[in-house]
């Protein structure tokens, strides 16, 4: 029972998530992943295999005609939502990590040149300053508007013949 209430500890996340904000901050999703909520997941799963190893005994235990326990059943459903809750966690950075890569690409097809803000005389080479993104950007905005406003007109005159 002492080697059950060691793993307790290790399942409460509780200083974690307040430390969690300060690293986001400065890191990718992927390396997210891979710092803070790796390590957490292995730690989960070791809590979920050892809770899951004393329902199983005790489960063996009742079945021998022993009295039995609910304690190590509900610590293995806790442990259980716990793996869960990580794994979600650990989808969602996946996902906003494919979702950024896939933001990454769509920019660098549709904005070829590097956006710089001018601080110097000497930009870098194959880079755009931000006031010609600016223009770039409102041109784009404007054409979007256009044929926005084109289909609109379309489907009004197909709707009214």
């Amino acid at each position: 029972m002492a080697a059950s209430q060691q793993g307790v500890p290790q399942q409460n996340p509780g200083p974690q998530p307040q430390q969690q904000p300060q690293i986001t901050l400065d890191i990718d999703p992927v390396s997210k992943f891979k710092t803070v909520l790796l390590p957490r997941l292995k730690a989960y799963l070791a809590t979920l295999f050892k809770n899951a190893g004393d329902a199983f005994a005790q489960n063996a235990q009742h079945d021998s005609g022993h009295k039995s326990f609910e304690e190590y059943q509900l610590k293995f459903e806790k442990s259980l939502e716990e793996f869960y809750a990580i794994c979600d966690q650990i989808e969602m950075h996946l996902r906003l990590a494919l979702e950024t890569q896939n933001l990454a690409l769509d920019s660098s097809k549709y904005t070829p040149l590097n956006v710089v803000i001018p601080k110097g005389d000497n930009p870098p080479p194959d880079s755009q300053p931000y006031p010609q993104y600016l223009q770039m950007i409102k041109f784009q905005v404007n054409c979007a508007r256009e044929i926005h406003d084109l289909l609109h007109e379309c489907a009004r005159k197909l709707k009214d013949s």
